[in-house]
């Protein structure tokens, strides 16, 4: 029976909230939750439908932990990070669940989206260029993997929120650490990752869209990083735990992930006009960043 009730709170917090553009809303002040979808919108038809396959090869997410996973689903989120609170990270990603274990979900980000130009967005944009707007302003690969790094956490953490909700509200209960095993969120990465970047305009003139594609530069060479949560039965706050397991390294993280033309065509859809350029960011590790604590919240008073 509890085991019934697991998959009906999962298929429950998959359930969209409207008919139309339903983005997971994550870290985010419900109050602002319009104001970030309106401004989001207009970029929505970019890079969600043409987001590539699994950046790491499917074999990157074998996990003997569960004998039978369920379907790739994908899906849509806008996240807020707490560093720039005013620009909605605008993400397409895929997920599954553990049809025999409920607690175990995997997932990974086919494409992370922002509006550069909006003075909303300046703080962010300027974090990852160094400082440089404009034409010769270039992301920075290892400020990029530790924004990915972040988004990554943040969804999980959100994913874990709304599974407990749930499972307070159909079961009474909720995962405490001392009661119950984490509620874990893990995905794969290339140890050694590039980027592909595609610059648009998009809604008001003048309006203009990132939209980065990951690029694992080594087929054979991925990570696994799990984001683990459960609740403090004494105090009632979130813990966040992050494990990395390290697979193959590649020796030589410095090249192109594609060519230029290779690029274009990742971004390239007839029915889109508004691609302006796009740019390759070089191979850099990808996997040796410092774990961030998202826990903390008060999640039973």
């Amino acid at each position: 029976m509890k085991q019934f009730l697991f998959i009906m709170l999962a298929l429950v917090a998959t359930l969209p909230l409207k008919a139309q553009f339903d983005p997971l809303l994550v870290n985010m002040d419900v109050a602002k939750a319009p104001y970030f979808i309106d401004k989001i919108e207009p970029m929505t038809h970019i890079g969600i439908s043409l987001a590539p396959e699994p950046v790491p090869p499917f074999s990157c997410y074998e996990d003997s932990t569960c004998t039978n996973w369920g379907p790739w689903k994908t899906d849509s989120a806008i996240v807020i990070h707490p560093l720039f609170p005013d620009c909605p990270i605008y993400i397409g990603y895929k997920h599954r669940n553990c049809a025999t274990n409920q607690k175990l979900q995997q997932h990974y980000m086919t494409c992370l989206n922002y509006l550069e130009n909006d003075p909303d967005c300046s703080s962010l944009h300027l974090w990852l260029t160094n400082g440089v707007i404009g034409p010769g302003g270039t992301i920075d690969p290892d400020k990029m993997n530790k924004l990915e790094h972040d988004v990554y956490a943040l969804l999980a953490k959100q994913i874990f929120i709304q599974f407990n909700d749930m499972e307070m509200k159909y079961m009474g209960d909720t995962l405490y650490c001392d009661t119950y095993d984490n509620y874990k969120v893990s995905y794969a990465k290339g140890t050694c990752t590039g980027r592909c970047v595609g610059y648009y305009t998009c809604g008001t003139p003048g309006t203009r869209a990132i939209v980065i594609y990951p690029k694992a530069c080594d087929a054979d060479a991925c990570c696994k990083v799990t984001n683990a949560f459960c609740i403090d039965r004494a105090t009632g706050v979130l813990i966040h735990q992050e494990d990395i397991e390290m697979g193959n390294q590649s020796p030589n993280c410095t090249a192109a992930p594609m060519t230029d033309n290779e690029c274009y065509d990742m971004h390239n859809d007839t029915e889109q006009s508004s691609l302006e350029e796009v740019r390759v960011l070089n191979c850099k590790p990808a996997c040796d960043i410092n774990f961030v604590n998202f826990g903390g919240d008060q999640i039973v008073k």
